[in-house]
C-alpha cells in the first residue's frame, strides 16, 4: 500500500478540539443526572425499570462519536491527504534521436520488419515508444543531425511528438551527440526534473551526467567500406599513387570488388577483387596520371552491404606542376639547352612552352620560366618573371642594362672547386669534374653565389618574389656539360 502525505499537515491540529468536545459531553451528562435525582416519583410513575442500560449508553455516546468523526473529517479535508508518490517532482523527458549518416545502415530483418529497416527507422520507433511510455511528465525531441534541432519542445502532446519524429531524416554527415545533449539539457524547467534518453547505436561521449542514458538502435555488422585514402606522387613525379584502405566490420572474411574510373568515363582503370579479413583491413593500389586539366577519380565498392554510405570515394587529382618555358635564342637553341629540355621530358609543359628569337622576345607570350640562351636582350625584352641566364652574357650592346646582375671577368678553362651542394639547384650535380673552355664571373648587388672558381661566383641566384633569377656563367660551348 502506498504511503500517505499531506499537502497542509498543520490542519491536523484541529483534532485537538476533540478534548473540548469530550469535556462538554461529560459536563452535560452529569447535569442531566443531577436533575433526575430530584424527581424520583417521576421515574416510579414510568413503571418498572427494564434492562435497557446498554442501549441507553449507546444513545448517550452516539452524539459524541458523530461530533468527533465530523471533526476528524474536517481536519483531514483541510490537511489534503494524498499518496506519497504525488509529492515527487514531475520529470520531463527529452529524447535525443541520433541522425548521423551511419543511421542509414540497414538492420537485419526481424519480426514485422518486412524486409529490413534502416537504423534510423528503428530509432524513430524507439523514440515514439519512449515518449508514449513516459507518464506524469512532458516529452520533447532533439534531432542530432549536422546541427542539433528541436522540432518539439517539452509538452504533453504525444501526437505532436510522433509527427515530429516521423518527419525527421538522417543527416548526410557526422552528427555531434554532445552538442545535441547540450541542447536537450537546455530544455530543463525550474521545479521539474529532466531525464535525457539518447537513441543511438554509437557510444555516448565520455563525462556525461548520470541522467543521460542510451537506448541502442542497431546491431548490424555486415559492412565493408573505404576508411582511408592516400595520394602521393610517384618517384618520377609524373603520376600519382592512390592507396585505398578497406575495412570489414563483419565477423567473417568478405570478398569485395573495387573499381576505379575517371568520372564521366565507362571503362575502369582498375577492377580488382579483394578479400578483406574479419574485423580487419585490406588495400587497393593504383598508379594514375590525371589528364592535363585534372579529373575526379571515383572508387566504388561493387555489391551491397548494410551501410552503403562508405562504398564510394572520390578524389580530385590535378596533374603535377609542370612549368611552361619560353626559350629566347639567337636563331636556334644551342645543343646544351636542347639536351636539358630533353632530359626534363614531361616535367616541362611542352604544349604551353615556346621559342622566340631576340627580336620577337618583347612580344612573346609570357611563360612560367624564361631561359635566355646566351644572347643579349634589349631592356624592353627583359623577363618580368623567373628567368635562367646562360653564358655568355656580353653578346651585344645594351646587354648589361637588360641583365639583373653584372658580368665580371672572363675565365679560361675555369675549375669549379667549391659549390653549395645542398642547394636544390645543384643537388646531385658535380661540376668539379666538368671541362669548360670559358666562363664568366657573376657580380652585383643581391647576388648569391652557388658555385665558385677561385672565390668568384660562376653560378649564382638573386632577385625576389616573382622576379627570381639564376645565372649560369659556365659557357656550354666547347665543354662537356651536355
Amino acid at each position: 500500500m502506498d504511503a500517505v502525505s499531506f499537502a497542509e499537515p498543520r490542519a491536523l491540529w484541529l483534532l485537538g478540539l476533540a478534548l473540548p468536545l469530550l469535556a462538554l459531553h461529560l459536563y452535560r451528562k452529569r447535569r442531566v443526572r443531577l436533575l433526575v435525582a430530584f424527581v424520583p416519583l417521576v421515574r416510579e410513575s414510568l413503571g418498572p425499570v427494564r434492562p435497557l442500560g446498554g442501549w441507553r449508553r449507546l444513545s448517550d455516546a452516539a452524539p459524541l462519536v458523530a461530533r468527533l468523526l465530523a471533526l476528524a473529517a474536517l481536519a483531514l479535508a483541510l490537511a489534503g491527504p494524498r499518496p506519497a508518490s504525488a509529492a515527487v517532482r514531475p520529470v520531463d523527458l527529452v529524447v535525443v534521436l541520433d541522425a548521423d549518416v551511419t543511421t542509414t545502415t540497414v538492420e537485419p530483418t526481424g519480426p514485422g520488419d518486412g524486409g529490413g529497416r534502416t537504423r534510423f527507422e528503428r530509432g524513430v520507433t524507439l523514440a515514439k515508444a519512449l515518449a508514449r511510455a513516459h507518464g506524469g511528465g512532458r516529452v520533447g525531441l532533439v534531432v542530432a543531425g549536422a546541427t542539433p534541432a528541436t522540432p518539439v519542445a517539452p509538452g504533453d502532446d504525444r501526437d505532436a511528438f510522433d509527427r515530429a519524429a516521423e518527419a525527421a531524416r538522417p543527416a548526410p554527415g557526422t552528427a555531434d551527440l554532445r552538442a545535441a545533449i547540450g541542447v536537450a539539457r537546455g530544455a530543463a524547467t525550474a521545479g521539474r526534473d529532466l531525464a535525457i534518453r539518447v537513441v543511438s547505436s554509437r557510444a555516448l561521449p565520455p563525462g556525461l551526467p548520470d541522467d543521460v542514458t542510451a537506448v541502442g538502435a542497431g546491431t548490424a555488422a555486415d559492412d565493408q567500406g573505404f576508411v582511408d585514402v592516400a595520394v602521393a606522387p610517384t618517384a618520377d613525379g609524373k603520376a600519382f599513387t592512390v592507396r585505398l584502405s578497406l575495412w570489414n566490420a563483419d565477423t567473417t572474411t568478405r570478398s569485395r570488388t573495387v573499381t576505379l574510373a575517371w568520372r564521366g568515363t565507362e571503362a575502369p582503370l582498375l577492377e580488382q577483387a579483394i578479400a578483406v579479413p574479419a574485423r580487419g583491413r585490406a588495400e587497393a593500389r593504383l598508379d594514375v596520371s590525371p589528364p592535363r586539366e585534372g579529373a575526379v577519380l571515383v572508387a566504388t565498392l561493387v555489391g551491397a552491404d548494410a551501410f552503403p554510405g562508405n562504398d564510394v570515394a572520390a578524389l580530385v587529382l590535378t596533374p603535377p606542376a609542370r612549368p611552361s618555358v619560353l626559350v629566347i635564342h639567337g636563331g636556334a637553341p644551342r645543343p646544351f639547352l636542347r639536351a636539358v629540355l630533353e632530359a626534363l621530358g614531361d616535367a616541362v609543359d611542352r604544349e604551353a612552352s615556346g621559342f622566340a628569337g631576340v627580336l620577337g622576345a618583347a612580344t612573346a607570350a609570357p611563360r612560367d620560366v624564361t631561359i635566355v640562351d646566351g644572347v643579349a636582350l634589349p631592356e624592353a625584352a627583359r623577363p618580368a618573371g623567373p628567368a635562367v641566364y646562360l653564358a655568355p652574357f656580353d653578346g651585344g650592346a645594351g646587354a648589361a642594362g637588360a641583365l639583373p646582375f653584372t658580368p665580371g671577368a672572363t675565365l679560361s678553362e675555369p675549375l669549379v672547386w667549391r659549390a653549395e651542394a645542398a642547394h636544390p639547384l645543384l643537388r646531385g650535380v658535380d661540376l668539379s669534374t666538368a671541362y669548360v673552355a670559358r666562363g664568366t664571373t657573376i657580380t652585383g648587388p643581391g647576388v648569391v653565389g652557388l658555385a665558385f672558381v677561385e672565390g668568384a661566383a660562376v653560378v649564382a641566384e638573386g632577385g625576389d618574389g616573382a622576379s627570381r633569377w639564376v645565372a649560369f656563367g659556365l659557357d656550354p660551348e666547347g665543354s662537356d656539360l651536355p
